[in-house]
C-alpha cells in the first residue's frame, strides 16, 4: 500500500503592504547596482520617509554588497556600501531626534494646557485677578474683577489702574496675569471693550524673569557720580545709571579691577545727604570700552531712608510720564464703573 502523501501547505499570500515593501526592496537592490552613490542616498531617504523599517533596508544594503563584492571584488565596493549605511544610520538618527522633539513639544504643550487649567479654575473661585506690566522697569498692577474664562478668553471689569497696565504694554494692549505655583505668566491682548468689559485673549505663557529682582529698580534721571575702593586702596570712579533700596548699577570708563563678591566702600550723593556704605559686587560686564558692575549695597538709618525716597521720587515721576501718554487707543471706549 503506497505512503499517504500530505497536500502541500498553502503559502499565505501576502497582505498589499507586505507586498509594496517587498517591491520596494526590490527597488533599491536594482537601484543600488544601478545608479550612482547620490541617487541611492536619495532613494534610501524617500523609502524611509514612507514607512519602510530602517531594518529591512540595512539588509538590502548589505545583500547588495554582498552581490557586488562577488562580481567585483570586496575592496572595490566597501568604501560605497560603508557611506550608504553611513548616511542609513543618520537619517534614522535625523527622524528619531524629530520624532523625540515632537513627544517633547506635545508633552510640554498638555502640561502647560493643564496648568492654565487650573489656573482658571483658582481665579474663578477667588473672583479677582491681578493683571500687570512693566513700565522702564516699574511694575505696574491691577487688581480687578473677573467675570469669566475660558480656555483662550477672559473676561474682566476695567478699572482706572488697569488702564495704566495696558497703556504700559506692548502696543499698549498687552497685560500678563502671574499663573500660581510656577515660574509662568499668562500674555492676555485686550481684544473688545464692551461698556466697562473688557474681553482678553490668551497670547501664550511667558516665563516672567524680572520676578527674580525683591526691590524696584528705576533708571536714574540725571548723573549721580559714586565713587568705590576696597577697604584699603585707590578710590575708583563711575557713574550710577540706575538703582534700589538695596542696591546700585554702576558704567565706569575706569578699568575697575574688582572682581565677583568683592567688598568694596562707596560714596555717592542722593536726596541731598552723602551716602558712605558698603557693598558687595554682584555681577560685571566690559564692553564696548566701559566697566558695568552691579552691587549690593548695605544702608541703615538715613542713608537707607534717603536711599528710598529717591526710589519713590522716580517711581513717580515714571509713572507720571506713563500718563501724560493718554489712555491707549484700544481702551479708548472703556467706561469706568468701579473704584
Amino acid at each position: 500500500m503506497a505512503d499517504k502523501v500530505e497536500p502541500p501547505m498553502p503559502v499565505p499570500a501576502k497582505s498589499g503592504a507586505e507586498s509594496a515593501a517587498a517591491h520596494s526592496l526590490e527597488q533599491l537592490v536594482r537601484h543600488l547596482h544601478a545608479s550612482n552613490a547620490e541617487e541611492s542616498r536619495k532613494f534610501i531617504t524617500s523609502l524611509l520617509s514612507k514607512g519602510e523599517p530602517a531594518g529591512q533596508i540595512h539588509a538590502a544594503i548589505v545583500g547588495a554588497r554582498d552581490m557586488a563584492a562577488q562580481e567585483q571584488g570586496l575592496e572595490a565596493v566597501v568604501k560605497h556600501f560603508d557611506q550608504l549605511q553611513a548616511h542609513l544610520l543618520t537619517q534614522v538618527l535625523h527622524s528619531w531626534q524629530e520624532n523625540l522633539s515632537k513627544v517633547r513639544t506635545k508633552l510640554v504643550s498638555e502640561a502647560q494646557a493643564h496648568m492654565v487649567s487650573d489656573a482658571c479654575n483658582k481665579w474663578l473661585k477667588e473672583g479677582y485677578v491681578e493683571l500687570y506690566n512693566y513700565y522702564k522697569e516699574i511694575p505696574l498692577i491691577a487688581r480687578v474683577r473677573l467675570l469669566s474664562v475660558q480656555a483662550d478668553t477672559m473676561h474682566v471689569v476695567c478699572s482706572e489702574d488697569l488702564i495704566w497696565v495696558v497703556a504700559a504694554g506692548d502696543q499698549r494692549r498687552t497685560v500678563f496675569v502671574r499663573v500660581p505655583f510656577s515660574e509662568f505668566s499668562l500674555r492676555l491682548i485686550v481684544k473688545q471693550v464692551h461698556g466697562p468689559n473688557l474681553l482678553l485673549v490668551h497670547g501664550g505663557l511667558v516665563l516672567h524673569e524680572r520676578e527674580s529682582r525683591h526691590h524696584i529698580r528705576v533708571q536714574c534721571n540725571r548723573p549721580i557720580l559714586i565713587s568705590m575702593r576696597r577697604e584699603k586702596g585707590p578710590w575708583w570712579h563711575g557713574i550710577i545709571h540706575d538703582f534700589s533700596e538695596a542696591g546700585l548699577g554702576i558704567t565706569s570708563e575706569d578699568e575697575l579691577p574688582w572682581h565677583i563678591q568683592e567688598t568694596l566702600i562707596c560714596k555717592f550723593s542722593m536726596q541731598d545727604h552723602e551716602l558712605t556704605c558698603g557693598a558687595v559686587v554682584r555681577w560685571r560686564s566690559d564692553a564696548e570700552g566701559k566697566v558695568r558692575i552691579g552691587v549690593e549695597v548695605n544702608v541703615e538709618g538715613p542713608a537707607k531712608k534717603a536711599l528710598q525716597r529717591e526710589v519713590a521720587g522716580r517711581v513717580k515721576e515714571i509713572r507720571d510720564s506713563l500718563k501724560i501718554k493718554g489712555v491707549p487707543d484700544s481702551l479708548a471706549s472703556v467706561k469706568i464703573t468701579e473704584v
